[in-house]
This record gives structure tokens, sequence and C-alpha cells, in this order.
């Protein structure tokens, strides 16, 4: 991201951006900034999770499932709030800028390492996504998993995706918010 002042040729990097800030740049660079990705893939995958509950004959073509509306919202919500806290971040940096006694560059390493999740370590993320995930899928009762399948089984199976995705999306949103707050403290001590 271009940063007003600072020579963008110059700045080192202290790590590679992870595949998530990659993503949320690309997002980033489209009409209005791409905030309307987040409903629309919210509004995808409710379509998705309906068209295999239609599909198997669990509700009439066109009837709501109540279940859908959470299953699928954490993934999009997960990226949109790193999104939404990257935009905080560099809005912050930019805010307290002057008050910063660092240079140019060094501030806009401060920046970096505020919105930048290193490159190759969201798999933690998903290792916990997928075990928080499979489990709140593994312990839900008969009735809301009969909500998706014709089968407790076949219910789960159209679920676990979304829920694995859902729950690696919000591990890495809490991973970020973490690496946000920790990042501060150098900012704050070359404040003094």
């Amino acid at each position: 991201m271009y940063r007003a002042g600072v020579d963008q040729t110059v700045l080192s990097r202290p790590f590679a951006p992870s595949a998530l800030d990659r993503l949320v740049g690309r997002i980033d660079r489209l009409p209005g900034h791409g905030w309307w990705v987040y409903p629309l893939v919210y509004g995808l995958s409710m379509a998705g999770v309906h068209l295999m509950v239609w599909a198997q004959g669990l509700r009439p073509v066109g009837e709501y499932e109540p279940a859908s509306a959470a299953i699928v919202f954490y993934a999009p919500f997960g990226v949109a709030a790193v999104r939404f806290t990257d935009r905080a971040g560099n809005h912050a940096m930019s805010v307290f800028r002057r008050a910063l006694d660092l240079d140019d560059e060094a501030i806009e390493m401060r920046r970096y390492e505020l919105v930048t999740l290193p490159a190759g370590r969201l798999w933690a993320c998903v290792v916990a996504g997928t075990a928080i995930g499979s489990a709140v899928i593994l312990t839900q009762s008969n009735e809301a998993t009969l909500a998706l399948g014709r089968t407790v089984t076949e219910g789960a199976l159209i679920a676990l995706p979304f829920a694995i995705l859902g729950y690696t999306a919000a591990a890495a949103f809490v991973w970020h918010t973490i690496r946000q707050l920790v990042a501060t403290v150098p900012c704050a001590v070359g404040y003094s």
C-alpha cells in the first residue's frame, strides 16, 4: 500500500505478507475498496447451502433455512474484520505519525508490522479452525445437524466446510488483533 512521503523503493520488509493480507489487498483494490465483496460472499454461501437443502428435499424450493445464516457468516465476517482493523491501523499510524519520534522508514516499518501477518504462518489458524469447527459440528444435536442433511452424517458434512472456514477466519482475526496490540508497544515506546 502506498504511503505519502515515503520512498517505496527503499523500504525493506521484515517478512513477506500472508495469503490473507494478499487477499485483503486484492479486495481493497476493487471498486468501493471491495466492501461489497463480503456481503456478496455471505449471500452466495447462503445460496449454496439453500441449494443443497432444496436439492435434498429438506425444505421446499424457495423456503428459507435459518441455520444457513449462522453457519456461513463467520468466514466473510472474519476477513472483513481483518480488513477493518487494517484500515484502522493505517489511519492510526497517519494520525499519530507526528507524535512519534521516528523517521519515515521506521514509521512505515511499524505500520507494516501493525497491519501485516507474516507469510507461511496461517497454518496455525487453519489447524485451530479445523479443530474448533469440527468439534462444534460434532457436538451439535441431531436436530440441528438434520436441518442441513437427510442424515446426521450428511448434515455434518454439509456444515463442516463452512464451520472450518469460519473458525479459520475467526482464528486469523484473533491472531491479527493480538499482533496489532503487540505491534503498538514499540510505537508507544518511541513516543516517550
